[in-house]
């Protein structure tokens, strides 16, 4: 599957999260993933602190690699950033890093130090 010219509308529609008006004007954001890149979304749940199952959503059509997270009851929109290994996402202060069957989320304005708040295992592994 591939996407093409999504805007903020299309994000709403497609159920990953809700835009406010005041945050952001959906008639000047427009993101184009090119189909030619052979995209993709791929959706992937995790174990995450014992029985909590979050499905991650990620949206891959190169040079654009999205990853869409539930984090206290919002979808958020995480966009891929280097890393030194695995996959490294940020969406505001959270960051996911996906490694493996691993994945974290951090808080990125807490202590360095700090627990992450949440750490998962995909789901059958």
């Amino acid at each position: 599957m591939f996407l093409r010219n999504v805007t903020a509308a299309t994000v709403l529609s497609m159920g990953l999260g809700p835009v406010s008006a005041q945050e952001v004007d959906a008639s000047s954001i427009k993101l184009t993933l090119d189909p030619a890149a052979n995209g993709e979304v791929i959706s992937v749940d995790y174990r995450c602190g014992g029985a909590a199952t979050v499905n991650v959503r990620y949206v891959n059509a190169d040079p654009n690699t999205l990853a869409v997270i539930p984090v206290d009851g919002q979808s958020l929109i995480f966009v891929s950033t280097l890393s030194g290994s695995g996959a490294r996402y940020v969406s505001g202060k959270y960051e996911w890093w996906s490694k493996g069957a691993e994945g974290t989320l951090r808080d990125l304005t807490q202590d360095e130090n700090a627990d992450p708040v949440m750490t998962c295992q995909e789901a059958g592994q």
